[in-house]
C-alpha cells in the first residue's frame, strides 16, 4: 500500500508541476490527471 500512496503523491507533484510551468501540455495534463483519479480510486477501493 505504501507504493501505491507513494505513487499517487509523486504523480500529483508531476501534474502540480507540469502546471506551474504554463507549458502548453493540456493532453498531457488531461491524461496524467485521469490516471491519478484511476489510482485514488482503486486506493479507495483497497480499504
Amino acid at each position: 500500500m505504501e507504493k501505491v500512496d507513494k505513487l499517487i503523491e509523486d504523480l500529483a507533484v508531476h501534474i502540480s508541476g507540469i502546471i506551474e510551468s504554463g507549458d502548453d501540455m493540456e493532453h498531457e495534463i488531461g491524461e496524467k490527471t485521469s490516471a491519478l483519479a484511476e489510482l485514488v480510486s482503486a486506493r479507495a477501493l483497497m480499504n
